[in-house]
């Protein structure tokens, strides 16, 4: 299921809930709401931090579970929301993790 929301005045997200339990009814629109604040709550933390990695907004953010947070990245890569640098760190799981920015038009943007 997906659901469509503005992210900023001229821009649209398209979540996108994988119903791998096969929900349907009210707990299918509370997943898919829920899925839609946590992309938006991802996204919004990018506003305030030029970069970041999937450590650093677990840290940010602990009430988001790591799987998400994986989902969301991606939804929100996928969508040009964000980009994913090559840079790499170290993460809290002992394996390299990318880094992650808003498009440089919506950095310059901000700027302007």
């Amino acid at each position: 299921m997906k659901t469509t929301i503005g992210i900023e005045k001229n821009s649209k997200m398209k979540t996108k809930y994988f119903n791998t339990t096969n929900v349907s009814g009210d707990q299918l629109r509370e997943f898919v709401e829920k899925a839609t604040k946590q992309e938006l709550k991802i996204f919004r933390l990018f506003k305030e931090h030029t970069t970041l990695n999937p450590t650093e907004i677990m840290r940010l953010k602990p009430d988001i579970l790591r799987g998400s947070l994986s989902r969301s990245l991606a939804n929100l890569t996928k969508q040009g929301h964000l980009v994913k640098l090559d840079k790499m760190v170290i993460g809290s799981q002992g394996r390299l993790e990318h880094y992650w920015q808003l498009p440089q038009n919506y950095i310059q943007a901000k700027l302007f």
